[in-house]
């Protein structure tokens, strides 16, 4: 699928940095760009942030008056969203340490520091920290004591919960200004990635520490979600700009890594798209993977169709693309057979919840159910 001149324009002031090239570039497509789908799909990509920093410091006069004004404002709020959570961010950290607990900050407000330099570039929903599953409970009770609710974790018994985390990975914490996601895992399943990259989170994460390993993160994070978020990939090429001034030879290094971890498929679909759009080098081993394979052709034009038109991530038919895209990365015919399972079986929070009663009483009757709910989902929304 062809991108279209107003993904092009997003992407280029979605940098931290624009070249010369970038710029001249950039003038020539605001003069022939329709201004309403270019807001839409900043809306989408949440890289409001570095384009109307980018917009302030180069193209004022090329943008109209309404369209600035909009930019503003939203950065105006993200700078208040940012303050907010770094504060409480460093509350939390604080709280976690002196009660012994090992914990890990990632994406966030960690990722705009190390690539950004400035908390207020990089638009950020909530806060993401990882800690041991052993540890939750212990969790649960600071977080509470500094307003956080979670209403799956008091709501839910043991018996759901040992369900929910079956199906997911996170818990979800709200106070009066503040979302904070819990995980215990980086991914649902089991998995290489999320042992090695947990531990590195947990052991050496920083706002300066950058690694091949949160690299490969990043990357199967965005192609297992269609990377429909443009802010993901931005992020993705911005460190791949950091990782070359302090890796030598980094793509043999992110190639070896990712086989390692049985995530090739992922960092290859994700870097191969990221290439199409930003235009920068990746390795021939990258290609012709991805031209070989028509599974990863098609996971790489719906994740195009995903950041151009407007797109329900609830929706059934979004939802069966992910499935799709999910199953096509997954590295062999078990892991492959197993996500299908996975998909098709494990019960998420809405259905756990929808059948209370019954999740009480007898648990394993949801598995069985799960496929009926799932086709009542579908058939609904048609």
């Amino acid at each position: 699928m062809k991108l279209t001149n107003e993904l092009q324009v997003a992407a280029l002031l979605g940098r931290n940095n624009m070249s010369d090239r970038d710029i001249v570039e950039c003038y020539k497509l605001l003069e022939i760009i329709d201004f309403d789908e270019f807001i839409f799909i900043i809306e989408q990509s949440k890289i409001w942030p570095s384009v109307y920093s980018n917009i302030h410091q180069y193209f004022r006069p090329s943008i109209p008056e309404r369209v600035y004004e909009y930019l503003k404002k939203k950065y105006q709020n993200n700078v208040k969203k940012c303050s907010d959570q770094f504060r409480l961010l460093s509350i939390i950290e604080h709280k976690l340490e002196n009660n012994g607990v090992s914990y890990g900050c990632f994406k966030g407000s960690y990722l705009a520091l190390k690539l950004y330099g400035d908390l207020a570039k990089r638009y950020s929903n909530d806060i993401d920290i990882i800690v041991c599953e052993k540890d939750l409970e212990r969790v649960d009770e600071l977080l509470r004591e500094l307003g956080f609710e979670c209403d799956v974790f008091s709501s839910f018994s043991n018996e759901m919960l040992k369900m929910y985390f079956k199906s997911q990975k996170d818990l979800i914490y709200k106070n009066d200004k503040v979302v904070l996601e819990l995980h215990i895992r980086l991914s649902v399943e089991k998995s290489r990635l999320s042992e090695h990259c947990s531990k590195w989170f947990i052991e050496e994460n920083s706002p300066s520490n950058i690694s091949v390993l949160e690299f490969i993160y990043l990357c199967w994070h965005s192609s297992r979600s269609l990377n429909f978020r443009l802010k993901w990939l931005v992020d993705i090429v911005e460190y791949i700009e950091v990782l070359e001034k302090s890796t030598s030879n980094v793509f043999d290094s992110i190639i070896k890594k990712s086989k390692e971890l049985n995530v090739f498929g992922h960092i290859s679909s994700c870097l191969y798209l990221s290439s199409m759009i930003f235009g920068h080098f990746i390795p021939d081993e990258i290609k012709r993977h991805v031209e070989s394979k028509p599974a990863l052709l098609k996971v790489i034009n719906d994740s195009v169709e995903a950041l151009i038109y407007r797109r329900d991530i609830t929706s059934p038919r979004f939802m069966i693309k992910i499935a799709f895209c999910r199953i096509a990365l997954s590295h062999g015919i078990y892991r492959k057979a197993s996500m299908l399972v996975r998909l098709l079986f494990y019960p998420n929070v809405s259905d756990i919840i929808r059948m209370k009663e019954v999740s009480y009483r007898l648990p394993s009757i949801l598995y069985i159910a799960r496929p009926l709910l799932l086709l009542k989902r579908i058939v609904a929304n048609k």
